[in-house]
This record gives structure tokens, C-alpha cells and sequence, in this order.
């Protein structure tokens, strides 16, 4: 009687081995996208509710053009800014920008009430499909249900921008 494995029998652990390995590799790009999704909504959130504490804090934020190095240099970004440059995790920007918008006026025209709106660009995104899945998570996020957002495709790219008071 001989002992061992036959030639047959390690041909199908082989077998099953690449079937699981064939299964695992496919599945792995579609993992990494749910994760860049899923890190992207949490960043937008988190730089959302960032902002909002620096205009408690500081009872005042600039409007137009912000200053991103400044925003750097106060940790609003949950990664490490780069020369002034916020990397999302597809490899594009967040860009930060603001403005007043009035919301009720007196009898003399000026403006009673104004809102801080702050809008959040996240550029970089490899599809709108992405743009819109991240578009769907921002909105579950309660301070920014009300946000108004925007996926817009340009070439092989998508941009959201995400605008809140």
C-alpha cells in the first residue's frame, strides 16, 4: 500500500486555490473603491463640522477666496495638507470656499439676515457614479441633510461640491 497524494488530488487543491485567488483579486479594486467612497464622505463631513467650529470659535469666517494654507495649518483637513494642497483619497483636491447670502432684507433694502454659506469641492473623482455615491453619504450625515450638492463630470474626472449654511 503506498501513502501520499496522488497527482489528481493536488491538482484540484491547486485548482481551488487559483479559483480563490481569481475570486479574491477581482473583488479587491471594487473593495478599494467602497473604502475611497466611504473615507471621502467621512472627510467632507469631518471638514464640514471643522469649519463650522472655526466660525464659533472665531464668531467671524472670511468669505471668498479662503486661504488654504491657513486652513492647513488649523488641521481642518483630516489628512496632511501638501504645499497647501488637501489631497482626497482618490488623489484630487478639496478646495474650501465661501460667502455671504442674505436672507431676509429690511424696508431700505440692506440686509437683515446673511448666512454663511460654505461650499467644499472635492475634485478628483474617477466617475460620476463614485461622485454620486459620495453625494448619497454626505446627505445620511445630519448636519449636512440639508447641504445642497452638485456631481458634475468633466472627461475622465467628477468633481461634488457640497454647499451648507
Amino acid at each position: 500500500m503506498q501513502t501520499g497524494r496522488s497527482m489528481v488530488e493536488l491538482l484540484g487543491v491547486i485548482a481551488i486555490i487559483s479559483m480563490l485567488t481569481v475570486g479574491a483579486l477581482t473583488g479587491f479594486p471594487q473593495m478599494r473603491r467602497s473604502m475611497n467612497v466611504s473615507k471621502t464622505q467621512n472627510e467632507i463631513a469631518l471638514i464640514a463640522q471643522d469649519l463650522n467650529n472655526m466660525t464659533y470659535w472665531f464668531r467671524t469666517y472670511p468669505t471668498g477666496f479662503v486661504d488654504m494654507d491657513v486652513l492647513c495649518e488649523n488641521d481642518i483637513f483630516p489628512r496632511k495638507c501638501e504645499g497647501g494642497v488637501a489631497k482626497n483619497p482618490f488623489n484630487g483636491q478639496y478646495v474650501v470656499d465661501t460667502d455671504k447670502e442674505t436672507i431676509t432684507t429690511g424696508p431700505d433694502g440692506n440686509p437683515i439676515t446673511e448666512a454663511l454659506i460654505i461650499e467644499i469641492t472635492a475634485t478628483g473623482l474617477p466617475n460620476l457614479e463614485v461622485c454620486e455615491e459620495i453625494e448619497k453619504g454626505v446627505k445620511e450625515y445630519g448636519p449636512l441633510k440639508d447641504a445642497e450638492t452638485k456631481c458634475t463630470s468633466s472627461g475622465t474626472t467628477a468633481t461634488i461640491k457640497v454647499k451648507f449654511q
